[in-house]
């Protein structure tokens, strides 16, 4: 199996609630401060306030713009990802009360979104129009819906564009679906948590829970970590597609500190 070394280590002195990779970079936002941005060795590039808290986000293919759902507010938000603008869109009245889940679909200026309260939504990022939606225009954002809210499997992960990670308790395996090509591949994993993390780059697999990781590559386990102690494991991503560089956020058991740890292959 691989073995990994620490390469660059970041640490907050605030909880960190959402992270996710950007192209080559890394996008956090802390609880107390608002976005930050870093390169893959975790130097900040820019920091941006924000008056909110974020529930969900979604990426806009190639990384050049975030929408942002924020909880409890009046607002959704539009975040350049390049230079760390923020701007505020008024939430419309008509979907005030909505909470969206973290299926979407982008195309061009448009950004499509899924709630149980209104069904299918279309945001236009530029103009701030908000309009109801179907699966007629936008077939493939339908097929997402379906796969997500399939009841035999149980969404995991949603990963832009096409990517939905499901787990199928009866055969104990991950299901990684493109709703693109219709294609699926299988992880075998029997000792499934709920509060799993999961993710995924070409043949490269990761599990992350409150104190293990483990890597595959296709159905193979490449390597494997349990017995964390002194932290809690929040998330893993992988930043590149040989496996050679994982991020790994974790959080003290008595303290409000959260660490963005860079491991590399010896």
């Amino acid at each position: 199996m691989h073995m990994y070394k620490p390469a660059a280590e970041l640490l907050l002195h605030e909880s960190v609630s959402l992270f996710d990779r950007i192209g080559e970079d890394l996008l956090l936002f802390r609880d107390r401060h608002g976005f930050m941005k870093c390169d893959a060795d975790l130097r900040p590039l820019w920091e941006t306030a924000c008056a909110y808290v974020p529930f969900s986000w979604y990426i806009e293919p190639g990384g050049g713009r975030l929408f942002i759902v924020f909880e409890e507010s009046a607002y959704f938000g539009l975040l350049d990802l390049e230079q760390g603008h923020l701007n505020y869109i008024k939430r419309p009245a008509a979907f005030s009360e909505a909470w969206f889940s973290n299926l979407f679909l982008w195309q061009d200026d448009e950004i499509f979104l899924y709630t149980a309260e209104t069904d299918v939504v279309c945001v236009n990022v530029q103009t701030g129009d908000w309009r109801y939606s179907n699966y007629e225009e936008a077939p493939l954002f339908g097929r997402l819906v379906e796969r997500g809210y399939d009841t035999r499997l149980t969404f995991e992960r949603f990963i832009a564009p096409t990517t939905i990670i499901s787990y199928d308790d009866l055969q104990e395996r991950y299901v990684i679906w493109d709703a693109a090509t219709n294609l699926e591949s299988v992880i075998p994993f029997s000792d499934y948590a709920e509060y799993s993390l999961v993710d995924h780059r070409h043949q490269l697999f990761s599990i992350t829970d409150s104190s293990r990781f483990y890597l595959y590559e296709k159905s193979q386990l490449k390597y494997k970590f349990e017995g964390c102690y002194s932290s809690v494991l929040l998330k893993s991503v992988l930043l590149d597609e040989e496996a050679r560089r994982l991020a790994i956020v974790s959080t003290s058991t008595t303290f409000g500190n959260t660490w963005v740890q860079i491991f590399q292959k010896t």
